[in-house]
């Protein structure tokens, strides 16, 4: 089950591309155990907001601190 990405600008449902790349320092991962695999990186909206989505920030924030 995927949440739905909403806007920050205006709060509809956004598209979303690419995944967040594996950040763990742990050659057995590659995004299976931390799952970066399933977040998708960056969102587009009809309104002509575009951007990092926030779950992925907070992956690549939480990672910077291991």
């Amino acid at each position: 089950m995927t949440k739905a990405i909403s806007c920050p600008e205006c709060g509809n449902k956004v598209e979303t591309s690419g995944k967040v790349e594996c950040l763990c320092e742990k050659d057995w991962c590659s995004g299976h155990r931390c799952g970066s695999k399933y977040i998708p990186r960056d969102y587009s909206c009809e309104c002509g907001s575009r951007g990092m989505t926030a779950i992925a920030k907070q992956y690549i924030e939480r990672h910077s601190r291991d």
